[in-house]
């Protein structure tokens, strides 16, 4: 349970990992970034006897991230498995006490309603768990949606423009674009959220949703969208390699000051 109470508490803590030997474990909330977790991996060679660096947001990784801390051998708790962890465990008393002392904490003043006193920590914790729900679908599928759709859309474009029928493939891309017209809008909104929680470009849901739902003015907006996103990835990748290189110059400094 202690990976659920360090997320809550947002902030680094050295802590004891019961296993069959005994491991000394720093865990650490918040990123979502490459960028983060080179950071917080450095954090293992700064404390003495820790044996893993533990990552945990209740938000998300990137795709990034997950491939840099697969890298650096890195554990990555997010939402999804922290809510699990909580559930499996049957840790709801735990959570309770901690969140009431939590809150007394934050708002010593605050009188909660009777309402509010009488949710049960179980209750919040599933309305927690249904936040993620969506989130269950990858943001791989998501993202394969909004190709499908946008290039499904910029060929029916094209067609419209030229005047050309199509025949049996023309029906056939016409069934695609009809299923493509439903999904693009549902991937553009849930695919922004995620990018929105992950990276420094927040794009509007909403907005790229709507878009998304106007016959072949999607295909614009579905090309845009995707530009915007690689663009945002190609910013991630070059801040993670400034930082690495940051790392490697303060480093080689450290090494110098040493042997002088």
């Amino acid at each position: 349970m202690m990976l659920a109470l360090m997320s809550l508490q947002r902030k680094t803590i050295r802590s004891i990992k019961s296993t069959s030997f005994r491991q000394n474990g720093m865990d650490r909330r918040q990123p979502s970034g490459g960028p983060d977790i080179q950071q917080y991996a450095s954090l293992k060679q700064q404390v003495p006897d820790a044996d893993a660096v533990v990552i945990v947001t209740t938000n998300r990784f990137t795709t990034h991230a997950r491939d840099r801390a697969t890298e650096l051998n890195v554990k990555l708790v997010d939402g999804n498995e922290l809510i699990a962890l909580i559930d499996e465990t049957d840790a709801y008393d735990l959570l309770e006490t901690y969140l009431s002392t939590t809150e007394t904490a934050a708002s010593p003043s605050q009188i909660p309603s009777p309402d509010q006193q009488e949710r049960s920590t179980y209750e919040r914790v599933l309305e927690t768990a249904r936040g993620f729900s969506w989130r269950d679908i990858s943001a791989d599928v998501y993202l394969g949606f909004i190709l499908i759709g946008t290039i499904t859309w910029c060929i029916g474009l094209l067609f419209g423009i030229a005047g050309v029928n199509g025949g049996f493939i023309g029906r056939a891309a016409g069934v695609v674009a009809i299923n493509s017209w439903i999904i693009l809008p549902v991937a553009l909104y849930y695919e922004a959220a995620r990018l929105a929680d992950a990276t420094a470009w927040a794009p509007q849901g909403l907005l790229y949703a709507a878009g998304g739902g106007i016959p072949f003015v999607n295909a614009i907006v579905g090309g845009y969208y995707l530009y915007r996103r690689r663009q945002t990835c190609l910013a991630e990748e070059n801040e993670e390699l400034l930082v690495i290189e940051r790392q490697d110059v303060a480093a080689s400094r450290e090494e110098d000051q040493q042997w002088r």
